[in-house]
């Protein structure tokens, strides 16, 4: 919390505690402090305490949306899910079965990561609770469908397992990725998305027409026939400038706006099922300023939720 405490000031502090304390969520939190199958720079395993450490410093009113979570019901951190650095698989089963319990809650889920692929055990464990599709809303400088080489996991692979190892449960038609960048994507992959049907929309589409109806369209596909949609945030969509702090810092990505905005309006979405904030990797950040983005960004997210319950 904030190092001179106003009596009229209401700290994020208070507003996430552990599980233990709260009877009503107003969200469900988990940390995966795992990196093991990042192709770059690790680092991300740190990132679920660097989050934490961000939202302590927060308080619970925003000005920009106008909504105060002092008077929210409680968010109820889980801890960390205990991964096994050297086992990927068996560290995968542990997510998917801690996010199928959590997934049984009412609430939403908040994801704090770790590297990007762990948005497969993710999504796998959601497709064992929810009763139906899933659409997904990937936030990401990169399309995340590569290829297992050799048989070998990458962070790379995320939304290609979802596709085709969850029995249908995300379609292709129900798949879109916002913030796509340059010169760190492959023709290849661009043309699978194309071919299952997902939708793609560069950071330089993002800048030119704005978010608003970007935003209002992806959430229009992912909820199509789905039961709920999911958002997923990998913190290098965000331009360097905004979140040096992570495995492959981005040219020309989004700006921390319009991350918020896009926090936003999927909150206020009746179908969101919840969030994931992954590759903050606070060894390569500046002053905290990426942890910071990514728990203004999960707090965002819970304000929609708060106000558009109110």
């Amino acid at each position: 919390m904030p190092a001179l405490r106003d009596e009229h000031d209401d700290p994020v502090a208070d507003l996430v505690r552990p599980a233990a304390e709260v009877e009503r969520a107003l969200a469900n939190v988990v940390g995966l402090p795992f990196d093991t199958t990042t192709l770059g720079r690790r680092g991300s395993r740190f990132g679920p305490g660097a989050n934490r450490a961000a939202l302590a410093t927060c308080l619970c009113y925003d000005a920009n949306f106008d909504v105060d979570l002092a008077d929210a019901p409680r968010v109820a951190d889980h801890g960390d899910v205990d991964v096994i650095q050297t086992r990927i698989d068996e560290t995968w089963d542990r997510v998917s079965e801690v996010v199928a319990v959590l997934a049984g809650d009412d609430a939403p889920l908040v994801v704090l990561g770790g590297d990007h692929g762990l948005t497969f055990p993710v999504l796998r464990g959601l497709a064992r609770t929810v009763a139906g599709p899933i659409g997904v809303i990937s936030i990401d400088a990169h399309h995340d469908v590569r290829v297992s080489q050799h048989g070998e996991v990458s962070a790379g692979v995320p939304f290609r397992y979802a596709m085709e190892r969850l029995d249908g449960y995300v379609a292709g038609r129900n798949v879109v990725q916002l913030g796509i960048g340059g010169w760190h994507n492959s023709g290849v992959y661009r043309r699978y998305l194309r071919d299952a049907g997902a939708s793609v929309v560069s950071a330089r589409e993002l800048h030119r027409d704005g978010v608003d109806a970007h935003v209002a369209r992806a959430l229009e596909l992912a909820g199509d026939g789905t039961t709920g949609i999911w958002l997923s945030i990998d913190i290098d969509a965000v331009d360097a400038a905004h979140a040096p702090g992570t495995g492959t810092p981005a040219v020309a990505g989004l700006t921390g706006h319009q991350l918020l905005e896009i926090a936003w309006a999927f909150g206020r979405h009746p179908k969101a099922l919840g969030i994931d904030v992954m590759e903050v990797a606070p060894e390569h950040d500046l002053g905290g300023m990426t942890a910071h983005l990514a728990a203004s960004a999960l707090l965002t997210f819970l304000a929609a939720r708060h106000d558009a319950a109110a």
